[in-house]
């Protein structure tokens, strides 16, 4: 991380890297099945409320963040060769990349289905 401080605005740049992160072992653990949202208030079907969001704090300061893990794993799911990038630059924040998130996700239940298929084949 080298935060600089000699511009108008903050700035700092950070990059990440790991070889494995595991949310399972990080996240609180869930109990049971997930409970649904409260209704809307005015009934008029939006999922988010019509106030704007104060996003004013991302003009502080800028950033670059580079985020790379060659396996995280998330609810059981393994994800691998996760790449992220992202600029925050005067309060407009930007992917670096196109597509913004490069990732492999892999699933014990899509592994399973498919030993199914390919035994079903033989």
């Amino acid at each position: 991380m080298r935060p600089q401080t000699l511009a108008a605005r903050p700035s700092v740049d950070v990059a990440l890297a790991t070889d494995a992160l595991n949310l399972d072992e990080l996240l609180p653990k869930s109990e049971g099945a997930a409970k649904p949202a409260p209704a809307a208030g005015a009934g008029d079907g939006r999922v988010f409320p019509a106030d704007p969001l104060p996003l004013d704090g991302l003009k502080a300061a800028d950033a670059e963040v580079k985020f790379t893990a060659k396996t995280i794993i998330v609810q059981g799911m393994q994800v691998t060769d996760v790449d992220l990038g992202v600029d925050l630059k005067s309060g407009k924040l930007t992917f670096r990349r196109s597509p913004p998130v490069s990732a492999v996700a892999r699933s014990a239940v899509m592994w399973r289905s498919m030993r199914h298929r390919a035994r079903a084949r033989h």
